[in-house]
């Protein structure tokens, strides 16, 4: 084997290609918003979402410019889902999520938003994110950071370290590969 070219110059990146946030509690930015429908076929509103301020600052917005670097289909990074219609659960959590929005920006009022989530954008908050476990398409168990809650920008102090969120024993299969002695695999 031959060293690659550019090899002495790169900088090593540790795990993945991208650097993760730490869970936790940060002054986020809506960067858009959009009405879509989800897989049941329920309006939801997808928030994309920005670190505002700190060490973070613009985390996703040059985590994203990098992926379209290498990708032009690439998407935005950090994605928070609301649904818009269902039970009292849910629209607890969306009536709380907009209170949370109007109590960090003085512009806006959820009793004179006229549901146009596009005037979202730019509004802070406080995105509360977790560690979470995924499976990914070689069936191997990675985890991400995504953010799962927002609140006020002043509950910012109180948020605790959410617990991480991970597979059940059943989910981490292997990619079916089991134990397979490394003189067994064929290359």
């Amino acid at each position: 084997m031959m060293k690659p070219p550019g090899f002495d110059e790169a900088t090593a990146i540790k795990g993945g290609g991208f650097p993760q946030l730490p869970p936790g509690g940060y002054i986020c930015r809506i960067v858009e918003a959009k009405e879509q429908q989800s897989k049941s076929k329920r309006n939801m509103m997808v928030i994309a979402l920005d670190i505002a301020e700190g060490e973070y600052k613009d985390f996703y917005g040059k985590q994203f410019q990098r992926r379209r670097a290498e990708n032009a289909e690439a998407k935005w990074p950090c994605l928070y889902y609301q649904m818009m219609e269902g039970d009292d659960y849910t629209m607890g959590r969306l009536k709380g999520m907009l209170i949370a929005l109007e109590e960090s920006n003085a512009n806006f009022k959820v009793a004179s938003w006229d549901w146009d989530e596009k005037k979202l954008k730019k509004l802070l908050c406080c995105g509360v994110f977790r560690e979470e476990e995924y499976l990914n398409h070689e069936g191997k168990v990675r985890t991400s950071v995504k953010c799962i809650s927002i609140l006020p920008k002043a509950d910012l102090p109180t948020v605790k370290v959410p617990e991480k969120k991970t597979l059940e024993p059943s989910q981490q299969n292997n990619g079916g590969w089991g134990d397979i002695p490394d003189e067994d695999i064929p290359f």
